[in-house]
């Protein structure tokens, strides 16, 4: 594993990120202002593992 300290991540710091690049996202009844990268790469996690699977009927329709 490779630990980078130091410099931002993205080749400039958040602070001096353009207005448009940030989103207001509503979490446990407060609002919160996120970068879009991290409010997309969240969403897409939990669209992948903690959305409900399909049901098995339509998995094996899907199969054949």
């Amino acid at each position: 594993m490779v630990l980078i300290t130091g410099g931002p991540a993205f080749g400039f710091a958040l602070n001096e990120a353009p207005p448009a690049s940030w989103c207001t996202s509503l979490m446990g009844g407060q609002r919160h202002e996120l970068p879009l990268i991290v409010f997309t790469v969240v969403e897409e996690i939990y669209r992948v593992v903690i959305q409900p699977p399909l049901p098995q009927k339509i998995l094996n329709m899907v199969r054949d």
